[in-house]
């Protein structure tokens, strides 16, 4: 089935949104594998000299382990917390909220994960 070049934005965000709803954290992705194997991510942290909580990276690390798929927002809290500890869900929010308004001012459709 082919797609048309062009789906108007809001037909194309409906979709979109119903994907994110049934789409989980993919282990494999490098997020995921932060917290699966804390030692990579720490390690990286390191490499770019950015502070992270190295032990609640470690402490959650157990969940990642045991479970082959994570609810996203769970995922994104412990990313925040771990990697991020200086801003908060809300400031996050904000500002992919910012990127959104922009992409849509644009006619532009992306895929959320990959931002």
């Amino acid at each position: 089935m082919r797609l048309p070049a062009r789906l108007p934005f809001a037909s194309a965000r409906a979709a979109i949104v119903r994907s994110q709803s049934r789409r989980l954290a993919i282990p494999g992705s490098l997020a995921y594998g932060y917290f699966e194997a804390p030692e990579r991510g720490i390690a990286r942290a390191r490499q770019l000299d950015v502070r992270i909580d190295e032990r609640a990276l470690t402490a959650k690390a157990p969940k990642y382990r045991e479970q082959d798929f994570i609810d996203p927002e769970e995922m994104i809290d412990d990313f925040i917390e771990i990697f991020c500890p200086e801003i908060t869900r809300g400031l996050a929010d904000t500002y992919l909220e910012r990127i959104r308004d922009t992409v849509e001012a644009a006619d532009l459709v992306y895929e959320c994960g990959s931002l």
